[in-house]
Formats: C-alpha cells, sequence, structure tokens
C-alpha cells in the first residue's frame, strides 16, 4: 500500500530530479558514495547504503521514505544556492511541486539559520531587532510590512551558505534570493 501511494505521489522525473540534486550535492562535497554514505550514518545514526545512494542518484527504483528522510537529515543535499534542503523539500521535488522563487529562498535561509543557531524567532527577531510578526512573515515566505527595513536588520544575521560569512546587508540578501527591489512593498 505504502509503495502504491509513493508511486502515485512521486513522480519518475520528480525523483530524476531528487536523484540528479543528490548526486550534484555529493559530487560539490567531494564525497564518494562511500563517503557520503558514512557522511549520513554519522550524522543521523541511520545506516544506508553506498549502493542504495546510487540507486536515488540514478533514479532506479522508488526510494523508501526513511531512506531519502536520513539524506535530508544529514544536510547533505542543498539546492542551487547552497541551502539545506528538508525532507518537505524532498518530498516536493519528488512530486515535481518544488518552487524556490525569491521569497522563498529568503523563508529558506531564515530557516536554515533559526535551525544552525538553534534559535526560535523570537530569540532571532530580539538578536536582529525585529519586529516578531514581521519575522514571522518573511519566514513565512511573505513580504513584512517594512521589507526594506527588516532586510538591513537581518543583514547582521543571515549567513550566506556559500561563504558562510553573514549578508552584512539587505542588498547582498536581495541579489542572494533574485529579489528585485522593484517588486516589493517599501520600495
Amino acid at each position: 500500500m505504502t509503495a502504491e501511494v509513493k508511486s502515485k505521489f512521486w513522480t519518475q522525473e520528480g525523483i530524476k530530479k531528487l536523484g540528479a540534486i543528490v548526486a550534484s550535492s555529493r559530487e560539490a562535497a567531494s564525497f564518494s558514495l562511500r563517503q557520503a554514505a558514512e557522511f549520513i550514518e554519522t550524522k543521523t545514526g541511520t545506516g544506508i547504503s553506498y549502493r542504495t545512494i546510487d540507486k536515488i542518484e540514478n533514479a532506479t527504483g522508488m526510494p523508501q521514505f526513511n531512506t531519502l528522510v536520513a539524506i535530508a537529515s544529514s544536510k547533505i543535499a542543498t539546492c542551487d544556492r547552497g541551502i539545506p534542503l528538508d525532507i518537505y523539500d524532498f518530498i516536493d521535488i519528488a512530486s515535481e511541486s518544488f518552487g524556490m522563487d525569491s521569497m522563498n529562498v529568503l523563508a529558506r535561509l531564515v530557516k536554515a539559520e533559526l535551525q544552525s543557531r538553534n534559535w526560535t524567532l523570537g530569540q532571532m527577531a530580539a538578536e536582529c531587532g525585529m519586529e516578531f510578526k514581521d519575522l514571522f512573515e518573511i519566514s513565512e515566505g511573505r513580504e513584512s510590512e517594512d521589507f526594506e527595513t527588516d532586510l538591513i536588520l537581518l543583514g547582521s544575521v543571515l549567513t550566506n551558505p556559500r561563504t558562510g560569512e553573514t549578508f552584512g546587508s539587505a542588498e547582498s540578501i536581495m541579489e542572494f534570493c533574485g529579489i528585485n527591489s522593484n517588486d516589493h512593498k517599501s520600495a
């Protein structure tokens, strides 16, 4: 029953896209298949064979959900901007409903920062001097009331996943996320 639901929910094209992301992320980390399997086990405590990773990367068969959870939990797979993908992203990709518009990229940056620093939204808002409600809106992929000011404040805490350094400015966040300054409320 479970495999039947997965095959109707996940598409073969979606599984191919997910496999390509896992492969390119693994290669970007300079991991062999065996090293990736060891990394996933070290990070999650779940053993996955290198052959299973190979099957996922080559879209041969239908991956088991718990295998995808382990891969996602290890944070080995990232989107093209370097933001770690979670199991919900994996599901969206496999079902071909994954979208990363500029506001979703910003929301993912906020959520990745919360996770890496083990912060709550309230803690992040206090750290950068934002109103909680504004940070909540941004974390949900929506513009806040004073979006431009909020981006300036976020520049002091958000880490660029490509460089490992804080963005430092609203402009650098906007460039990374693909936000056009003419397309938001505060412009």
